[in-house]
């Protein structure tokens, strides 16, 4: 039979309304990955056609360990996922 837009839009729902570890038992993938449970994650994006200008507050790190302060500009139609760096105690 056919499967209509209802159907269909409640069978995903079965399938990405899933926290982590429910994921890793469903779907058999990334069974050695772990969740980041943090506050210290940043996703910035810019959805327009245009530089977008976002001000950081503290200091960061993406994911190819390159730092991340003050002023930065986002291309358009651009992500980044941004993790704060810890502060050493001396």
């Amino acid at each position: 039979g056919n499967t209509t837009i209802a159907e269909t839009s409640i069978n995903y729902k079965k399938i990405f309304q899933r926290n982590f570890s429910e994921w890793q038992s469903y779907s058999g993938f990334d069974k050695h990955s772990a969740t980041l449970i943090t506050s210290d994650v940043l996703l910035l994006y810019n959805s327009s056609s245009l530089n977008k200008t976002v001000n950081l507050k503290d200091k960061y790190v993406d994911v190819k360990n390159t730092s991340y302060s003050g002023k930065i500009i986002l291309p358009p139609f651009s992500s980044l996922l941004l993790l704060k760096k810890n502060s050493q105690k001396k």
